[in-house]
């Protein structure tokens, strides 16, 4: 398995609008995104924001309602992960055609995904957080085979330096649970951060029990590295911003213009088709 380090080009347009169920576009296999929208929003609370975290507007709009249209047109179903709390200010807004909204139980993002997976079989699940501006090529990552994890060794990215990889791409440990995961040096290449995306293929996960896994990161991907069964997709230096802590929602109004460049078709799009939506809908 190959250690992928893109500098990704400028992107293509994207292929939203599209009232179509896609597949996986390597080989046809079922992809489910699921976008993790369920956070209590604790670490941004002192901001006493007019609007759910997942609903933060960015550029205009709602980041969850952005983040939907960016990764829909290239997975069989997109869900989106949320509570009860803004289950109805979520549905009240406009998602593709192949989004739907699930309740969580809010008890970790480990425990709510495997719960959803259990219950919802596809080949492959993209998971993705609801706080997270990254910049990359969503087809070229959807597309990719495998169970793996988004990394970036951007300066300033949350956790840097907390997915230790070899030489092939396989990650060797992950720095984030405690105790950190030991590993050989010896094998190391390169130390990463996690975008918090990952991507994870049905048959590795349905041995795993979600009443023993409450986090992803800290205890579903750690399982899946000592099995040996997780590559890294390396992004270079891209942006991967989470702003759900003060500090760094703070920092949204500076990387505006790459916000606009990541999602600039998605905005458009929105800006065209957003209205006519709301007067279908009266």
């Amino acid at each position: 398995m190959e250690l992928l380090k893109i500098h990704l080009p400028r992107k293509e347009r994207h292929n939203i609008g599209k009232d179509r169920v896609v597949k996986n576009v390597k080989n046809h296999d079922t992809l489910c995104a699921v976008i993790m929208a369920g956070g209590k929003g604790t670490r941004i609370q002192s901001l006493n924001l007019p609007d759910p975290k997942p609903l933060v507007n960015i550029c205009g709009f709602p980041f969850l309602q952005m983040l939907a249209w960016w990764v829909s047109p290239y997975v069989s179903e997109l869900v989106i992960l949320t509570t009860e709390k803004i289950k109805a200010q979520t549905a009240s807004l406009y998602f593709p055609a192949n989004c739907r909204i699930e309740i969580s139980d809010g008890n970790g993002t480990g425990t709510d995904f495997l719960q959803f997976a259990q219950n919802n079989i596809f080949d492959s699940y993209l998971v993705m957080n609801a706080d997270t501006i990254i910049d990359m090529d969503i087809k070229k990552v959807t597309a990719q085979n495998g169970s793996f994890i988004v990394t970036t060794a951007w300066k300033d990215a949350q956790n840097a330096e907390k997915i230790v990889v070899n030489r092939s791409g396989r990650v060797l440990a992950s720095l984030e649970t405690e105790p950190p995961m030991v590993y050989d040096t010896d094998e190391t290449a390169g130390l990463y951060a996690s975008t918090g995306i990952v991507k994870l293929e049905s048959k590795l996960i349905n041995s795993l029990r979600p009443d023993r896994l409450n986090s992803i990161e800290k205890d579903i991907l750690p399982v899946l590295i000592q099995n040996r069964d997780l590559c890294t997709y390396h992004l270079g230096q891209s942006l991967s911003l989470d702003f759900g802590t003060p500090e760094r929602f703070a920092r949204l109004p500076e990387f505006e213009g790459k916000i606009k460049d990541i999602y600039g078709d998605i905005l458009g799009f929105l800006e065209e088709n957003i209205n006519r939506h709301h007067c279908n809908q009266a």
